[in-house]
């Protein structure tokens, strides 16, 4: 969703007020055009859509429901321009990222990706053991049976052995996370405990999904919602792919993709662990 290039400088009381309500109403501008083209695209088929086209779709009712108040705000001058001064204290909160300006929405990335970083340590953390297991034996297994089907009379060098485990590595991967092999990192072979952390880390938005919500909701639920997200990524993918898009994403856009896919495109040195802050600060 394309931020607010309005930018709110601070430089006196006056100035600021003018600046937030010049900002909210070149979001509300950005709301309503975007309002407009779901208007255009709701009834046509997801896949006759394009990436972004089909992100307004999906979003532009619940961001509209949310700034309805205050777009729509019945309250006359000077009243309601108080009221949106106000929810403007927390935008991250009051405000969807339309009406957010390129500073605030990188700042928000910035705090959103510190909390993922945390949620997905969680999830590499618990499953630590048992992903290194399978992958470990998927890989010697892998290793073992392309050195096999080599050429007896072929010298295996440190590079080609590298390039072997490298591939065998990417096989292994493959093989343990699919569902139809029944590998042993699939959805239906993790347990609850690790289902909970995997589903809050990949949507850790959603008040349902609190520890005691999570803890009477079945297995069966929990990998059906995991699916959802995984199927909803896979769908987004494929039109990246299929259309070439990723080149004409805005910077607010690949950030959010990112985060979507764990993809941590900035980790805070602060939160690292000791010795790891170096070089992934970007």
């Amino acid at each position: 969703v394309p931020v607010n290039s309005t930018a709110v400088v601070k430089t006196g009381p006056m100035a600021d007020m003018k600046q937030t309500l010049k900002a909210f109403f070149a979001g509300s501008k950005v709301l309503f055009g975007q309002l407009k083209t779901y208007r255009k695209l709701r009834k046509v088929p997801l896949e006759e859509l394009s990436w972004r086209e089909a992100k307004i779709v999906a979003e532009t009712p619940r961001h509209f429901l949310r700034m309805l108040p205050l777009v729509l705000n019945p309250l006359p001058p000077p009243f309601g321009f108080i009221l949106i001064i106000v929810s403007s204290v927390l935008p991250k909160q009051l405000w969807t990222p339309q009406f957010w300006s390129d500073e605030q929405a990188e700042k928000f990335t910035i705090a959103d990706t510190r909390k993922a970083y945390r949620r997905f340590l969680k999830v590499a953390r618990n499953a630590k053991g048992s992903v290194a297991e399978a992958l470990s034996l998927s890989v010697d297994a892998m290793v073992v049976i392309k050195a096999m089907a080599a050429p007896a009379n072929e010298a295996q060098t440190n590079s080609e052995m590298k390039e072997m485990k490298r591939e065998a590595l990417t096989t292994a991967c493959v093989e343990a996370f699919d569902h139809d092999a029944e590998g042993p990192l699939a959805l239906e072979k993790l347990p609850k405990k690790h289902l909970k952390k995997l589903l809050r880390a990949n949507v850790p938005t959603k008040g349902s999904l609190s520890s005691a919500a999570l803890t009477v909701t079945s297995s069966g639920t929990i990998r059906s919602k995991l699916e959802n997200v995984a199927g909803a990524i896979v769908r987004e993918d494929m039109m990246l792919m299929h259309e070439d898009e990723v080149g004409l994403l805005t910077d607010a856009e690949v950030r959010d993709a990112c985060l979507a896919r764990g993809l941590l495109t900035r980790i805070p040195e602060s939160i690292l662990p000791p010795n790891e802050g170096k070089g992934k600060g970007k």
